[in-house]
């Protein structure tokens, strides 16, 4: 007999190879249905354009829905709830041959890593429902051109996924900063419906963001600017909200730290850990934080190292670094300043204690400052020219310096209004002094 796509077979049955390659066929041509009569644009990423379709208002894309019902079945969550809540499909830019399948790939090991029931607390992954590499038509081509999708020849490769609730790191601080500042009070009302590209043009504004000006003619040193301007600008962000008495609530990073630290036991890496692809909702104990784009991941075997961040001449963002840069949030301000004081006090008890290994001689030292009547710019030409810290950096020299004042005062040998007195008149003037140690001093200043 001869099947339906006219291949001749000798048997009766049909081969389950062509069964699945209609079935396959039939989930192709619903997809681009869906994309043409049931989808909205939902965001833009990296890699593409995502576009939400809503599945539960049609009886046109059965064999997808039977298909997405199937995966569900299969990872042991409720369909009805994947369906209801709306499916996302990620439709990539074919910049790079299998750049969709590679994310397919990568998302599934991240979904089996923290859906397995090892460790409690883990961010949440999409579940990755099918990847496909689709010949569209030309409607369906023009819509998708509409969105923005590139395309080799006609086709176009799909990730469909379950669709995330909330809102992404990164928009939420935005909003942060737009409701903080006197400049945001009139888009106030309207800055939900902006997109993301406006939010950050009005914070840019706002905070007066720097742009990257590097000269560098390789791709490391163009890489290299982009990244210090950007972690500048982050910085502007941090300090903004910090002083606006924002605090973020250190559960989302904890699952965020939590959840990197089980991908790279399990051998993934991200590569692409910024604040847009964690995606919050919630609150309270119904709060929940999802890790989005796979694009960049990529697994190893062997130990976890930085050479796995580099590609070439290109350098990715090392996934702790995330978390890292943005734990000064989770505290407020009055704590950051007290934990910061606690920690300078800590540095000089420290520097302290390798100063008494010469007991002798740091007295010695300590009674010519005493008789210097503890002159600050006079007691740091002693403490440089002493054999006490021969050998050692001038920055150090000037360190163990504050840290004989901290004794001083420690033991009430000199009062706290005098020494706090004297160390704003020598602010005031032209120290001479490193700025590592000059950052001291006004820390100093700070616990006095």
């Amino acid at each position: 007999m001869y099947s339906d796509f006219g291949g001749k077979f000798a048997t009766h049955e049909k081969p389950k190879t062509v069964i699945k390659k209609k079935e396959l066929l039939m989930i192709d041509t619903q997809i681009e249905l869906a994309i043409l009569r049931h989808s909205g644009k939902l965001n833009e990423g990296q890699n593409g354009v995502i576009l939400e379709l809503f599945l539960d208002a049609t009886d046109s894309c059965y064999d997808l829905i039977e298909e997405i019902e199937k995966q569900a079945q299969k990872n042991r969550k409720v369909s009805a709830e994947i369906l209801s809540a709306g499916t996302v499909g990620k439709f990539l830019k074919i910049y790079k041959p299998g750049s969709a399948k590679r994310e397919f790939e990568m998302q599934s090991k991240a979904f089996e890593i923290v859906n397995r029931g090892e460790t409690d607390g883990l961010a949440n992954v999409p579940m990755p429902i099918l990847y496909r590499d689709l010949k569209v038509s030309g409607e369906t081509k023009q819509k998708l051109k509409d969105f923005g999708v590139g395309f080799v020849d006609n086709n176009v490769e799909v990730l469909l996924m379950e669709k995330i609730p909330g809102m992404d790191l990164a928009t939420m601080l935005y909003r942060e900063v737009i409701k903080r500042h006197p400049a945001g009070r009139p888009f106030l009302s309207t800055m939900e419906e902006m997109s993301f590209s406006d939010l950050h043009q009005l914070v840019a504004n706002f905070l007066e963001f720097d742009r990257p000006g590097g000269q560098s003619d390789t791709v490391a040193g163009k890489e290299y600017e982009k990244i210090r301007v950007e972690n500048g600008n982050a910085e502007k962000i941090y300090k903004f909200l910090i002083d606006s008495g924002f605090v973020l609530d250190k559960r989302i990073l904890q699952m965020i730290d939590d959840t990197i630290k089980e991908f790279h036991k399990n051998g993934l890496v991200l590569r692409d850990a910024h604040q847009r692809n964690f995606m919050i909702s919630g609150e309270g104990d119904d709060l929940r934080v999802s890790i989005i784009d796979y694009g960049s991941a990529i697994s190893f075997v062997g130990d976890y190292g930085a050479e796995l961040f580099l590609e070439g001449e290109k350098r990715y963002p090392v996934d702790e670094m995330v978390v890292q840069t943005m734990k000064k949030l989770t505290k407020s301000k009055e704590r950051q300043i007290a934990d910061e004081l606690a920690q300078f006090a800590r540095d000089m008890q420290s520097i302290y204690k390798l100063l008494e290994r010469n007991i002798t001689e740091l007295n010695e030292l300590k009674m010519a400052m005493s008789t210097k009547k503890f002159a600050l710019k006079a007691s740091f030409e002693l403490v440089m020219s002493s054999s006490l810290v021969r050998g050692q950096s001038v920055e150090t020299k000037g360190l163990a310096t504050l840290a004989i004042f901290f004794d001083f005062l420690k033991k009430g040998e000199i009062e706290k209004p005098w020494l706090k007195e004297k160390i704003a008149k020598f602010l005031s003037t032209k120290t001479g002094l490193p700025n590592v140690v000059e950052l001291k001093l006004k820390k100093f200043y700070q616990v006095l």
